[in-house]
């Protein structure tokens, strides 16, 4: 395995905290901070978690040569993402199943067991970023985008067991093509931001990330800045984005087209140089956030479901600006501490089981 790239380990520590502030409930927190412009576009920050991965994929594992290797690098990726998954899975299924049945008068939902099982099974066979059994997000909503990347990976792996260098690489470029028109399509009926078509979504950004990867090796100068310039103006463009575009074709433009060059762009940046932003990424705290970015993910819809509903609904806490941000931190640092917990005796027990 080639040497960890720390900056987009500590990228991924970053992304994952603006995920959370993106799912956080607008009912328990001020609409100052709900409302602001980064953490209500974090859906677009998959993206970045979409382009790395694709990146890191052909970093660690372009060697892929005949079926055997393609099975053990499946395989690999099975036991690192699977059991996290299903377990969160499971705990947010009986989680609704219990809630709905036995505490409905808190949770105003309709009881609908049925779908809620549908949901589940979805989840549990990977086809929650698919139109397979439906366009709901599966039970634990940020797990279709796990389910997105198993696709790629199953793409990337066939891609490399073609002989022909030049061939291979027509298929991933016409994949990645066939997959932005495909999005184009879709978005003008709203589906490029829902699970719907989310596994097309990941195919377009990982190739992008396996495209960019293929420069990675190049001698190409680069200033100790740059990267700070390019994050500056996927900020601003996020800015623009949120208050000032109002067209629906110059959103989807944005969003499908000119974001993912800007990303793909910082994260090139990001695994080639030492700026600005690189330095910034290597800091210990976000080191540590990447580290348990997965948990964290996979963790916090949950945690942030739950907490805020029985502290302010069930004990009746009194609302104002100080109890919601001390619930928020609270939920924060509960969603932190058991992802260490699940780190530990979920993803690295059963990621250590894949060669007994």
């Amino acid at each position: 395995m080639k040497p960890r790239i720390n900056s987009l380990d500590g990228l991924r520590g970053l992304l994952c905290i603006l995920v959370v502030l993106h799912h956080y409930d607008a009912k328990y927190i001020p609409t100052y901070f709900f409302e602001n412009f980064i953490i209500r576009q974090a859906d677009l920050l998959v993206d970045f978690f979409f382009i790395i991965s694709g990146f890191v994929i052909a970093y660690n594992y372009k060697h892929i040569r005949n079926l055997a290797v393609a099975k053990a690098f499946l395989k690999k990726r099975f036991f690192r993402l699977y059991p996290l998954l299903f377990y969160t899975t499971t705990l947010y299924f009986l989680f609704e199943i219990i809630s709905r049945n036995g505490f409905s008068n808190y949770i105003n939902k309709e009881i609908n067991n049925i779908s809620i099982i549908t949901s589940y099974i979805d989840t549990l066979l990977l086809n929650n970023s698919t139109p397979l059994l439906g366009t709901s997000w599966g039970i634990n909503r940020p797990t279709w985008s796990i389910s997105a990347e198993f696709y790629s990976y199953f793409l990337f792996s066939t891609c490399l067991l073609i002989a022909n260098k030049t061939f291979r690489n027509a298929i991933m470029w016409i994949a990645l093509l066939a997959s932005a028109l495909i999005l184009v399509k879709v978005s003008t009926i709203g589906h490029y931001n829902n699970a719907a078509y989310g596994f097309l979504r990941c195919i377009y950004l990982f190739l992008i990330g396996v495209v960019i990867e293929n420069l990675h090796s190049r001698s190409i100068k680069i200033y100790y800045y740059t990267d700070l310039i390019l994050a500056t103006t996927s900020i601003a463009l996020l800015y623009l984005n949120k208050y000032y575009i109002k067209t629906a074709f110059i959103h989807s433009a944005i969003e499908l087209g000119v974001m993912p060059i800007l990303f793909s762009g910082l994260v090139f940046l990001l695994a080639n140089g030492n700026g600005y932003t690189s330095t910034l990424l290597t800091k210990k705290p976000l080191q540590w956030l990447g580290k348990y970015s997965y948990s964290i993910y996979l963790n916090h819809a949950l945690i942030l479901l739950v907490m805020p509903k029985f502290i302010f609904q069930v004990i009746e806490l009194d609302k104002n600006t100080a109890t919601e941000f001390t619930v928020f931190i609270l939920c924060i640092a509960i969603a932190f501490l058991y992802s260490i917990f699940t780190r530990k005796f979920v993803e690295e027990k059963f990621y250590s089981m894949q060669n007994q």
